[in-house]
């Protein structure tokens, strides 16, 4: 019992982190709670008026909207933050292979903050915007008929009815569920953190060299079973160049380079490291990020190769001279 209450419950280590966990609360979970539930409101909202979009015309968006509806509030957050994280940065427009996204959003830093808080942000306000037009649309069906066809009597259109009466009406009654739903997501910020681990500095006045970092430096945060024991080396042969290529090419005043490397590591014998490593490294000076790089690695050559040729013809088109 004693050592489930000082794991759990240690109050003088509450009280020791107790400003360092405020500090965090304020500059980052709020921030994204604030940020998320406003545009998860608004979202909402947007996808419960075009769930009401009347007439033969508006089924397909009728249909799209209740489908993307049903899908968002049946996957589950965690899912959603981490496809968001490890496929927006491939999508960009600027990315070895240009994806269909611009750079701003797919690797987003918008008012200084980290492209994890805004992946954060467009992971919730997709998953609880679906879970908040539910919201709205009770509210929306909740408002006698007689209203809508008072204001089309008065000669109002449907998006006209829809502003000035129907959806005033609808938002005072669903204020109450709307609260609910801010409630959990305010709660549901916590699974932002599985994308952003952050690492405890110390000492503000060091930069930390790997001369100047010891082992004590990690078990003093982390336990770790014999420690002291000096680490098992493994002596190495040295890697060997087999294939390099490089292409520019001229745009918008500016020379981009691309280099293809293949090369055999000669450490096939040791189970850690790939037996061949095929590198491409994109230069454009003139993308936010300069330098994209792009890395490969198989088990025989002949895989190696193969690797190789289907990057140089995917990479190596469109205006691009061979200088070596």
């Amino acid at each position: 019992m004693s050592q489930f209450i000082s794991q759990y419950f240690d109050i003088n280590f509450m009280a020791d982190h107790f400003s360092t966990v405020f500090t965090a609360f304020v500059t980052l979970t709020l921030e994204l709670f604030l940020i998320s539930g406003i545009l998860s409101l608004i979202w909402g909202l947007i996808l419960s008026l075009l769930r009401q979009v009347p007439g033969k015309l508006g089924a397909p968006v009728r249909f799209l909207s209740i489908a993307y509806i049903d899908v968002f509030r049946g996957i589950p957050l965690l899912l959603v933050i981490l496809l968001i994280y490890g496929g927006f940065g491939a999508l960009s427009s600027s990315a070895a292979t240009p994806g269909p996204l611009p750079e701003f959003i797919a690797i987003p830093t918008f008012f200084g903050k980290p492209s994890a808080f805004w992946y954060g942000v467009f992971a919730i306000t997709i998953t609880y915007g679906a879970y908040m037009a539910e919201v709205y649309r009770a509210g929306i069906e909740s408002v006698p008929r007689g209203q809508m066809e008072a204001a089309r009597s008065l000669g109002m259109s449907h998006t006209q009815a829809m502003r000035y009466v129907i959806v005033p009406q609808a938002v005072r009654t669903v204020i109450p569920p709307l609260l609910n739903d801010l409630v959990a997501l305010m709660k549901d910020t916590s699974l932002v953190s599985v994308i952003s681990p952050q690492f405890v500095r110390l000492r503000d006045d060091k930069e930390v060299g790997v001369e100047e970092t010891s082992i004590s430096q990690v078990t003093d945060q982390v336990k770790v079973p014999d420690a002291s024991k000096s680490a098992n080396t493994t002596k190495l042969n040295p890697s060997k160049l087999i294939e390099r290529t490089v292409y520019t090419k001229v745009m918008k005043e500016n020379t981009m380079v691309r280099k293809l490397l293949l090369w055999k590591t000669n450490k096939e014998d040791t189970p850690d490291f790939p037996a061949y490593v095929v590198y491409l490294t994109d230069f454009s000076p003139n993308r936010k990020t300069p330098l994209e790089r792009d890395i490969k690695v198989a088990s025989t050559e002949k895989t190696a190769q193969k690797l190789f040729n289907e990057m140089a013809e995917k990479n190596f088109v469109g205006g691009w001279e061979k200088v070596s």
